[in-house]
């Protein structure tokens, strides 16, 4: 919780200078690898830095998360969007529950679940990049009241 708490302050004064969404893939990817290291390693203390790292990870994520949803999701859709990404991670948290898996397999479902994550982030982050110089808006700049930097905001029919 300690360097969960760290890496969200540490993580404040970046975004000015660091993007969150190319950050993200990158945490993604991290996360990713801290979690594969218990399958490959049984000593105690790699597999306590792997999760102190996972747990670094967790707190980059969450003030990232929320910069790149804000520019993402329109504010008038917002929490159907959000509701509706609820369903496939509630189904996986039953799919975990009604499974007995083996720790092993846990770590490797969610090791290669943050792979896919850092996939998915990397094609976003390339597609924003696309989109938004074409439309002539600036990569980082969001209106927060009418939500005109977000990217589901413009239809195709306005590039």
């Amino acid at each position: 919780m300690l360097v969960r708490c760290t890496a969200c302050i540490v993580w404040a004064p970046l975004p000015s200078s660091a993007r969150p969404r190319s950050s993200l893939s990158y945490v993604f990817l991290v996360a990713s690898i801290a979690l594969a290291l218990p399958l490959f390693t049984t000593g105690l203390e790699a597999t306590l830095v792997s999760f102190l790292l996972f747990e670094a990870c967790v707190g980059i994520y969450w003030p990232a998360m929320g910069t790149v949803r804000s520019q993402v999701v329109p504010e008038e859709t917002r929490a159907t969007i959000y509701n509706i990404f609820r369903v496939p991670l509630n189904a996986i948290v039953l799919g975990v529950l009604l499974n007995q898996m083996s720790t092993l397999t846990a770590f490797m479902c969610c090791s290669g679940m943050l792979l896919i994550a850092f996939v998915c982030q990397s094609v976003l982050t390339a597609r924003m990049a696309q989109v938004r110089p074409a439309a002539g808006i600036p990569v980082d700049d969001v209106d927060a009241e009418s939500n005109k930097g977000s990217l589901l905001s413009h239809s195709d029919k306005e590039y």
